[in-house]
């Protein structure tokens, strides 16, 4: 019988143990839960902090990455108008360059044409002239032989 006393007396102790050890279990849970409650509070404003925080710097670099791709395609774009325009530009140049080339060698072809219309205007004055003296000399010539044979 005091084996079964002892047998009962260590199962109720052990009951008791578990029974602290349950109760202890079941306070630290409700303790832990309170604490975390207090922290949940704490932790979500952190949390909705650090989520903004990320979200914010995905945005800013999303839109830098959209502001360089978008800033190549504008370069890449102006690269080729202004090609185009300076091939455009070149080509009328030439066009002008050949244009004021032929008007300028026409105008001294003119200019040439008119200084040689005016020498040759200007000889056959020297030639009249010179055969007007010519004339001039043979007619006093003349008149001297014939002056001369009259006496």
């Amino acid at each position: 019988m005091e084996d079964s006393r002892l047998v009962k007396h260590q199962q109720t102790q052990r009951r008791k143990k578990r029974r602290f050890l349950v109760g202890a279990l079941i306070l630290f849970i409700i303790l832990g839960s309170g604490i975390n409650v207090v922290f949940a509070d704490e932790g979500v404003k952190g949390m909705l902090a650090g989520w903004f925080d990320q979200k914010k710097s995905d945005a800013i670099s999303e839109i830098e990455e959209a502001l360089a791709d978008e800033q190549m395609k504008q370069t890449k774009r102006l690269k080729e108008e202004l090609k185009i325009e300076l091939q455009g530009t070149s080509e009328q140049l030439q066009e002008f360059t050949a244009e004021e080339k032929e008007q300028r060698v026409k105008a001294l072809q003119d200019y040439a044409d008119e200084l040689l219309i005016t020498l040759e205007e200007s000889e056959k004055e020297e030639v009249q002239a010179m055969l007007e003296s010519i004339f001039l000399e043979a007619k006093k010539e003349m008149e001297q032989v014939s002056k001369g044979q009259g006496k």
